[in-house]
């Protein structure tokens, strides 16, 4: 096998370069996986945009993708949960195992987690990558190598809907209908969620919610956001909101939104400082939580995907080699052509 292989760089921002790079060794407790699928995610956008961030620096040729699913072609002497040639979703944090978070369960608040794609560390448009074996999780023969990348953001959802409490038969409302927000909305209705109503400024994206079984939908573009749910004939307040835009506006507004007793779940990625009316909060006694990726997530994913109770093909809209990545990210970051979710296949 050559010793240089194929990635796809972040050389400033908006400039995604082909080159090549060392072919990754493997430690005793690791694979390497020869890399299929990577989706786009919001977070790889940010950083092609920007060319790095004042927390996030990146002072060089960069690779972004942490949305991976491959094959195992390689493993370390003391791997033996994975056999050479399993397909495998990835789970991209890895973390220290040894502080109170990690040893709580509660891994994705740990401060030591090396996470693909979040710059220092780099991700997984290359053609190989070398990782932990125990983040490893084979997929069965129903799950695609496309769908295997979307376990990850489909992990983001899940985590988001059983830790904001939803029950079966309680209403719900999803602020946002990217890919994340539909994801989260697939979960709460696959929870006995009803109604459940998706909010946007696009019309595609809503008409997907839509076709996908949404209750209602609302565009609320040039509309001041709680007035249009108000004006909507759908209801005013739902027991629990998602707030999945990470729009400053759509954060201060959201409590508005949310019923007597009610709960408001963070979802969306918000850098920055947004005014919330805290005596909304205070007498509707509204409980607020942020979730932050996930933790012990993806065999569940995984279990709900290759029973047929996630379908996740529907949010892809755009394929791509590695070759095509430039364009594949322009579209992201345009959202043009009607893009929601964005595969390139690296393999």
């Amino acid at each position: 096998m050559a010793d240089k292989i194929k990635a796809a760089y972040l050389d400033g921002a908006k400039n995604l370069v082909l080159s090549t790079a060392d072919r990754p060794e493997i430690k005793s407790d690791e694979a390497l996986v020869k890399v299929k699928s990577v989706g786009i995610c919001g977070s790889d956008v940010m950083y092609y945009r920007t060319g790095g961030t004042k927390k996030r620096p990146i002072t060089g040729p960069y690779i972004l993708g942490h949305e991976v699913s491959g094959i195992v072609e390689d493993k370390g002497s003391d791997v033996k949960n994975l056999n050479i040639g399993d397909r495998v979703a990835v789970e991209p944090g890895i973390t220290c195992g040894r502080c109170q978070y990690c040893k709580s369960g509660k891994y994705n608040l740990c401060k030591d987690v090396k996470f693909l794609a979040t710059p220092p560390v780099d991700g997984a448009l290359v053609e190989y990558i070398s990782h932990k074996a125990d983040l490893l999780y084979p997929l069965p023969d129903e799950i695609s190598f496309d769908e295997g990348a979307l376990v990850e953001p489909s992990s983001v959802a899940f985590y988001s809907v059983v830790k904001s409490g939803l029950k079966t038969a309680k209403s719900s409302l999803v602020l946002g209908a990217g890919p994340i927000g539909l994801l989260v909305f697939k979960m709460a209705k696959l929870l006995g969620s009803f109604p459940i109503g998706v909010v946007d400024v696009d019309d595609n994206r809503l008409a997907l919610a839509k076709k996908l079984g949404a209750d209602f939908t609302i565009n609320v573009k040039d509309r001041e956001i709680v007035k249009a749910v108000y004006d909507s004939g759908f209801g005013d307040e739902y027991d629990v909101v998602f707030e999945c835009t990470g729009v400053g506006s759509v954060i201060s507004s959201s409590v508005f939104l949310v019923k007597k007793g009610g709960h408001l779940s963070m979802v969306g990625i918000f850098d920055g400082t947004a005014p919330i009316r805290t005596k909304e909060i205070i007498d509707r006694e509204i409980t607020i939580t942020g979730t932050y990726r996930f933790s012990n997530t993806f065999p569940d994913v995984i279990g709900l995907m290759e029973r047929g109770m996630l379908e996740v093909r529907s949010l892809i809209t755009h394929y791509f080699s590695l070759d095509e990545a430039a364009r594949a990210f322009d579209i992201a970051d345009k959202r043009s052509e009607n893009c929601i979710k964005i595969i390139i296949r690296v393999g």
